[in-house]
């Protein structure tokens, strides 16, 4: 996977980098200054991690983020009609019963974890899946947000 992402990312290597951790959540990062990005980007990673560790990430990256920076984050997220919550409730009584079914991702419900870590949501979109298949009636969650001043203290 790293290296599909370094081909994909080689265009732009003057402004990107691609680090490999040791799964800490925020292993990577502890090298960069505070306030030294104008975007972070998270796709399907968070719902591989307990609770604090999903708060320990988005703490790093609103400490990573310029005032103005926006957070992009995404995962599976529980459903909107009645094929996408029986695919969400299943999806996770499998989660809860052998995460390894599942590959240890369940569905979340983004944006609390976003205002709680001192994020405002800017923009949020439910997109539904392609219905075709029992993974396909997952429905994802997109969320943008940006760093509220005062951060998690200012709640």
């Amino acid at each position: 996977m790293a290296d599909r992402a370094a081909a994909k990312l080689h265009p732009y290597k003057d402004r990107v980098e691609l680090r490999l951790t040791n799964g800490a959540p925020a292993d990577g990062t502890k090298h960069l200054a505070d306030a030294s990005v104008d975007r972070y980007i998270s796709t399907y990673v968070l719902d591989l991690l307990s609770e604090e560790d999903v708060l320990e990430v988005l703490e790093e990256a609103r400490r990573l983020l310029r005032p103005e920076g926006l957070l992009c984050v995404c995962g599976i997220t529980y459903g909107t009609n009645v094929s996408s919550r029986l695919a969400a409730a299943l999806w996770d009584g499998i989660f809860w019963w052998n995460k390894e079914i599942v590959g240890g991702c369940r569905p979340q419900r983004l944006a609390p974890y976003l205002e709680e870590a001192g994020f405002e949501v800017r923009e949020q979109r439910i997109i539904q899946g392609d219905q075709r298949s029992f993974v396909g009636c997952m429905n994802n969650e997109v969320v943008v947000a940006t760093p509220r001043s005062g951060g998690r203290d200012s709640l």
